[in-house]
């Protein structure tokens, strides 16, 4: 069966740093399901899955949020396997089951306030080539080490420099946010990565792309729900 657009969500089991990560409750709810939500909130997903080596993952998925479930072998869910190796299997186990999506929407489930409102503005941003890439701007500056121990600056020269708040937008880095990827499935099985060219940047506040991988980022998440919590019941509708 042909179809246009399908969700796909990658996550494992075990976690090295925060243990039972995806799983763990976040504001009521567990890690993924942030996730679960924001794919079909966005309504640009004709079909979500959830591929896993965890039957309490699957369990979630498909009683709790009636999204698709598919199968990780163990060899997929180790440390230093790359990401785009999982999601390339978990596509082909949906071919082989004939169903063939045009578009796959890559969603990290250790993004938990990118929501359906993002997934879509992403989405109407891709044209059928290339990646949609969601990014924030880091206003930071970088620095190149060298092997004889000294550094270099990598963005903008030391010289150059203006006051932080008036430097222009293109003049800092991009930083990939790891939240939103969007892109054609018959390329993507042929490159082998989700990065194809041309890349479109899809540009996310800071607030909504962050990207738990440490007990501080967790730390991170639970502190701005809280600030969240106070502000909507200050009344500020900007939250």
């Amino acid at each position: 069966m042909d179809i246009d657009t399908i969700a796909l969500i990658c996550a494992k089991g075990a976690s090295r740093d925060i243990p039972n990560k995806n799983v763990k409750m976040l504001g009521g709810k567990p890690l993924i399901v942030w996730t679960m939500e924001a794919a079909i909130d966005s309504k640009v997903c004709e079909l979500v899955y959830v591929a896993t080596d965890s039957g309490e993952i699957k369990e979630l998925a498909w009683n709790r949020m009636g999204v698709g479930v598919l199968s990780l072998p163990k060899s997929l869910t180790a440390d230093g396997v790359y990401s785009a190796e999982v999601y390339r299997f978990a596509l082909r186990e949906l071919i082989a089951g004939d169903l063939v999506p045009k578009t796959v929407i890559i969603l990290q489930p250790t993004s938990p306030f990118r929501t359906g409102k993002h997934i879509a503005e992403a989405y109407a941003l891709y044209k059928g080539e290339g990646t949609v890439i969601a990014v924030t701007r880091n206003k930071k500056y970088h620095w190149l080490i060298y092997p004889d121990g000294g550094i270099e600056a990598m963005d903008i020269n030391p010289e150059d420099r203006q006051v932080r708040q008036l430097t222009p937008d293109n003049s800092w880095y991009l930083e990939e946010c790891g939240s939103i990827y969007i892109t054609g499935v018959d390329e993507f099985l042929k490159t082998g990565h989700y990065h194809n060219r041309p890349c479109i940047p899809y540009f996310m506040p800071e607030e909504a792309s962050l990207e738990i991988d440490t007990p501080y980022h967790w730390w991170l998440a639970e502190k701005w729900l809280e600030y969240r919590k106070s502000k909507i019941e200050e009344g500020d509708v900007r939250i």
